[in-house]
């Protein structure tokens, strides 16, 4: 029997009419506005105490739970509450930032969606009200209780997906910039909202931004920036000093700041000046031009003016001064990147053509490894939504372990589906022709819209029946989208340009 998973609607009648006047608003901004003041209400004790709309969510092993969503007060994170390990008494916040997702999709498209009809099918109108947050690195996948719910809900998470994209391609740049990513970083480390993050993780945000640093270093300098010692751990005024400290410690721009400054060498740690000695000093207007007229400066542009230096600094900083902090955040910023911003561009008719017109093996190929899992490789799970992630990042080389399959692994298997896993671990099997349909439909469409080949890169480990299927699969799936080697391929002395791929 298909499950529905639904709850009791007699709670919700009043509120759910609002939801259908909703949906008719012609206009985004005026549907936004009335739709965030609709999820914002349920939080009332009414509905379970719990603050969110109740929704149910397929974990990665397709096991569906009930849980509450909602939105972060400046609506840029979308919120869920999920079980620990003791179950109901120890209850979690997990965090998605909305500048993070992909694409919003409505049906049950996503690997967790298809695991959990392989456990239990669901009820077409289930799937009906059904949609998934496809981010990054994840996939959050939801069942709401009404098809207006699920509307409601995927329109709103849209409209903000394209605002969030609106803001730029700087909002990491500049003097706002860098706050703006060390409050990221806090949304992230302080899962429980309460504004205080422990010691402990403190060092795991910096696990996950690799800074590798000892916890007898790290308390050092939360003991070193505490300010409010009302609390135990750090608030957001001292996690931002914390790391204004790290990433203003960085050797290299030590060493170009204190050549510019000509500062004394301290012979003690060989070529670079003192870091303290440079984190206090300053460059003029003048020292920041004679620097990217030196060391910055192409070939075909002309001279920086001092005005012209002026005018760049002010990006960075408020002060007529750039300190090493703000430096490193000019060296940091695309501008300054060793790639041509022209010769990374996509699109027919874009100088990117020309570049793009040598043989394959010519080119450096952005590449995944083991791109199947989501964690480690001897535990981790595998699936096929990571695909999703790295192309949908730029990536044009993934790589498939594949192996021979065996009947009920993973569920659902007939006997005869090659599956793709890391061998001998315990990670989990996820089917090559879920991987092979992934990499047909979203390798090139939106959001990255690149129109380059992909390279599958498969770690062979099937038999040579299972390797039939294989090529069987793909010639079914892919179609005139595989390349395939002409005839006379023996006489080929080149092979064809990612241009003549596209």
């Amino acid at each position: 029997m298909a499950a529905s998973y639904s709850i009791s609607q007699s709670l919700f009648k009043d509120h759910d009419a609002k939801y259908i006047k909703a949906l008719k608003i012609p206009d985004d901004k005026d549907f936004l506005s009335a739709a965030l003041k609709l999820i914002e209400d349920q939080s009332l004790p009414k509905f379970g105490g719990e603050r969110g709309e109740v929704f149910w969510k397929p974990n990665r092993k397709g096991q569906m739970k009930k849980t509450s969503v909602f939105l972060s007060h400046a609506h840029d994170w979308v919120c869920w509450f999920q079980t620990g390990i003791l179950g109901s008494m120890k209850k979690q916040v997990r965090n998605l930032d909305i500048r993070h997702i992909v694409r919003v999709e409505e049906g049950q498209n996503s690997s967790n969606f298809v695991k959990a009809n392989q456990l239990t099918p669901m009820t077409e109108e289930t799937k009906n009200r059904s949609f998934s947050l496809i981010a990054h690195d994840r996939t959050v996948s939801l069942v709401a209780r009404s098809v207006d719910v699920c509307k409601t809900w995927a329109k709103a998470l849209k409209i903000l997906l394209e605002m969030s994209r609106n803001v730029g391609v700087d909002y990491y740049i500049g003097r706002n910039g860098f706050s703006m990513y060390l409050q990221e970083q806090w949304n992230r480390a302080d899962t429980d909202r309460s504004g205080v993050i422990d010691p402990d993780e403190l060092f795991e945000v910096m696990r996950k931004m690799n800074i590798n640093l000892n916890k007898s270093l790290v308390k050092k300098m939360i003991a070193k920036h505490k300010v409010d010692h009302s609390i135990a751990g750090l608030n957001l005024e001292e996690f931002t000093l914390v790391f204004k400290e790290l990433f203003s410690d960085r050797p290299e721009v030590f060493d170009i700041f204190s050549d510019i400054e000509k500062m004394p060498r301290d012979t003690a740690k060989g070529r670079r000046a003192s870091a303290e000695l440079v984190k206090r000093a300053r460059l003029t207007a003048e020292d920041f031009r004679f620097f990217h007229n030196t060391f910055q400066r192409g070939e075909d542009e002309p001279e920086m003016t001092l005005e012209q230096a002026q005018e760049e600094m002010r990006a960075y900083t408020e002060d007529e001064e750039l300190g090493a902090l703000e430096f490193a955040q000019y060296l940091d910023d695309d501008k300054n990147s060793i790639f041509d911003p022209q010769r990374r561009a996509a699109g027919a008719g874009s100088p990117v053509d020309k570049y793009m017109s040598y043989p394959l093996s010519h080119y450096w190929i952005n590449s995944s490894h083991n791109t199947y899992l989501t964690s480690d490789q001897l535990q981790g799970l595998s699936s096929s939504d990571q695909y999703t992630s790295v192309l949908q990042n730029g990536c044009r080389c993934v790589e498939l372990d594949c192996w021979d399959g065996e009947k009920g692994s993973p569920a659902g298997n007939p006997g005869d589906e090659p599956v793709i896993t890391h061998g001998h671990t315990m990670c989990t099997k996820i089917f090559f022709r879920d991987v092979i349909r992934t990499v047909k439909s979203r390798a090139f469409g939106p959001p990255a819209n690149n129109p380059y080949p992909v390279v599958l890169s498969i770690e062979m480990h099937c038999s040579a029946a299972f390797q039939e299927r294989m090529y069987e699969i793909c010639v079914a799936e892919l179609g005139e989208m595989l390349y395939l080697l002409p005839p006379d391929c023996a006489g080929m002395d080149r092979l064809p340009s990612p241009h003549e791929l596209r």
